[in-house]
Formats: C-alpha cells, structure tokens, sequence
C-alpha cells in the first residue's frame, strides 16, 4: 500500500491533486449486506431503497460533525506544494 501511494505522490505535477476514493468496509451497508448474506445467502445484494436511505443517513451524519465511521466511502483529495 505504501508503495503505491508513494508511486501516486511522485507522479502528480507540484501544484496537482491527487483524489482517491476509498471503500470503508466497516460501512453500515456492507455490514448489513454480511449479515443477509448469512441468513438468506451469497446471492443477496442490499436494495436499492435501503441504500438510499443509508446514503441520506450518512449525510445526515455528515452534515451533524459525526465521525465517518459509518459511510460506505470516503473521498480524500490531496494537493501536493508546488
């Protein structure tokens, strides 16, 4: 991971951005995804509405200073010094 984060720093142009979007696996709708699929299967996918909700309850959190533990992603946005 750090190799290729390194790799990914040394290539943006000093002044670039370098923005990466990352799955959070400890989510709220992965963990409620796991859980269904032990109940009800492998082929079990999270509806759509609940997503939906998830999305605006993440929000929400966001909006309120919650931490992000919760969220399915993150998006970090690095600038790197010209």
């Amino acid at each position: 991971m750090e190799k290729a984060l390194s790799e990914l720093a040394r290539i943006v142009p000093p002044g670039g951005s370098l923005a990466l979007f990352i799955t959070n696996q400890a989510a709220s709708d992965h963990k409620i995804e796991r859980r269904a699929r032990r109940v009800f299967g492998r082929q079990v996918r999270t509806h759509r509405l609940l997503r939906r909700l998830l999305l605006h309850l993440n929000n929400l959190l966001c909006r309120l200073r919650f931490a992000p533990t919760h969220a399915a992603t993150t998006l970090l946005v690095f600038e790197k010094r010209r």
